[in-house]
């Protein structure tokens, strides 16, 4: 996501004074499982057990799948608007070009699936991308739903049918973040409920992922990641991982790793160990990114 290039509405004055970007994982199901979130109790803030909650987040691993199949892919979205595929392990980056969505609107966001990407603009609509081909197309979405006008992260998990769109943001009027979801035939939001505990006021805006089981993961400018239910809004997991930024950023949960691209810096991140286990400049900034692949579950 990127600063906004407008005042912020009344209700975001309280909350951050930049932009927030997302990105999201379509299905994975490569390879053999590892703990993308750590196992037991979770913890808050980089250590503080958050009662009554249990991470047990998994995903695949970096290799390719188990039939010799690709790893997944990385799809990434510039501040202007050029598609790129990403590989995290190299820190490599190839433009495929600028989807013509014929939006007027500055682009705030995208989150992809194995099909297609989604695109949220300023003016709050949601258009989808066919790939690998970048023809564009609108969606029925209506801004507002639940009292999301603005600001809003978007996940996507699943494909056909099953697909689903995950929204998570704070109501106008409100004072903390909601979870939503959308299926991708209608788009007409249904709460999933209130984020619990709340993070900080200026840990609301956030970038939202998905991981290769569904788990959703809220990363907002500040540094804070947040591993949430997507059956129940809880927060069971919460760490402080001080990577920051008051320009762009996007999330990868992509293997093992998280990957937290603020800028252009792209920082992998182990959340059960907590640290820093790479760093690459990927030479451009990117407003979202999603890691996406066609591998069935083992």
């Amino acid at each position: 996501m990127r600063r906004p290039p407008f005042p912020l509405p009344a209700a975001a004055l309280g909350l951050l004074g930049v932009a927030t970007a997302f990105a999201v994982l379509g299905p994975l199901g490569c390879g053999a499982r590892t703990d993308l979130g750590g196992r037991g109790s979770p913890s808050l803030d980089g250590g503080a057990s958050i009662d009554g909650a249990a991470s047990d987040a998994r995903v695949d691993s970096l290799g390719p799948c188990a039939d010799g199949g690709p790893p997944p892919t990385v799809y990434a979205l510039d501040g202007n608007g050029v598609l790129y595929t990403y590989d995290p392990t190299t820190g490599h980056s190839t433009a495929l070009g600028a989807p013509d969505c014929g939006n007027s609107n500055i682009a705030w966001t995208v989150t992809a699936s194995v099909d297609h990407a989604f695109i949220v603009y300023t003016d709050w609509t949601l258009d989808v991308v066919s790939l690998p081909s970048l023809s564009c197309s609108s969606t029925p979405f209506v801004p507002g739903q639940l009292g999301l006008d603005f600001e809003f992260g978007v996940a996507a998990v699943g494909s056909g049918a099953s697909e689903r769109l995950y929204f998570y943001g704070v109501p106008t009027g409100g004072a903390a973040p909601i979870l939503a979801v959308a299926d991708t035939q209608s788009y007409v939001l249904q709460k999933v409920g209130d984020v619990l505990p709340v993070p900080g006021p200026d840990s609301s805006l956030v970038n939202l992922t998905a991981s290769s089981d569904g788990m959703l993961y809220a990363f907002s400018p500040l540094g804070l990641v947040e591993q949430i239910d997507p059956s129940t809004a809880a927060v069971v997991r919460a760490v402080d991982t001080g990577v920051t930024t008051d320009g762009t950023w996007a999330t990868i949960a992509y293997g093992s790793k998280l990957f937290l691209w603020v800028d252009s810096d792209v920082v992998g991140y182990d959340l059960a160990s907590q640290s820093r286990v790479s760093d690459n400049d990927a030479g451009i900034g990117a407003i979202g990114a999603s890691a996406v692949g066609r591998c069935p579950g083992p």
